[in-house]
């Protein structure tokens, strides 16, 4: 495919997928949010329903992304990377497309964030984006993320070659959601049955 000849001409080509820290925030991945469901069974517009649902699509991207990095290299693909990136707390819309654009509880979010956790620019929350999609030393199977609180600062690396990385930053937070093989292979499953075809012949 496209992929492998662009690989071949450059060297190399590259899938990046963006996650969250949303993807924390939630229970492990439920089949009831990979399937088709009926208006509202999902909790509708309520605020915390409307959270979960985000989570779950953020831990998606992530699951999803390690276990297509270990199906190109079960297959002896090497020169095809597959990473993701957490861009952190960043100063974007996103407050107000959540459905916190008014009222108490947009209070509280915007006195918590102004007086425990610093917000970075849009441009400082695409840097583990680049990382990942520029990095020379980017691994495939890797997860960037802010280094301080997993919220902001520098990219680091959480996951390496789909593994957890010992030396990782962000204390009290743990990708064993991520790194969930029967999650992986959930996902996996879900997103072949969406669009009715093995992404892989073999």
């Amino acid at each position: 495919g496209s992929l492998r000849k662009a690989a071949d001409v450059r060297g190399e080509a590259r899938i990046v997928n963006h996650s969250s820290t949303a993807r924390w925030v939630g229970l492990p991945l439920s089949e009831s949010y990979l399937s088709p469901s009926e208006k509202g069974a999902l909790g509708g517009d309520l605020t915390p329903f409307r959270m979960n649902r985000y989570h779950h699509s953020k831990l998606c991207n992530a699951l999803f992304t390690i276990a297509l990095h270990h199906k190109f290299r079960e297959r002896g693909i090497e020169n095809v990377k597959v990473l993701v990136a957490d861009p952190g707390l960043a100063a974007t819309h996103i407050v107000d497309n959540v459905g916190l654009s008014t009222g108490k509880l947009r209070e509280a979010y915007l006195y918590f964030a102004k007086h425990f956790v610093p917000f970075q620019s849009a441009a400082d929350g695409a840097v583990p984006l680049m990382q990942c999609s520029f990095g020379e030393d980017s691994k495939s199977g890797s997860f960037y993320a802010p280094a301080r609180l997993g919220m902001y600062g520098e990219p680091t690396l959480v996951i390496q070659e789909g593994k957890a990385v010992e030396t990782n930053p962000i204390k009290g937070f743990s990708e064993r959601y991520v790194l969930d093989q029967n999650q992986q292979k959930l996902m996996w499953l879900k997103s072949e049955e969406a669009v009715d075809e093995k992404f892989f012949s073999d």
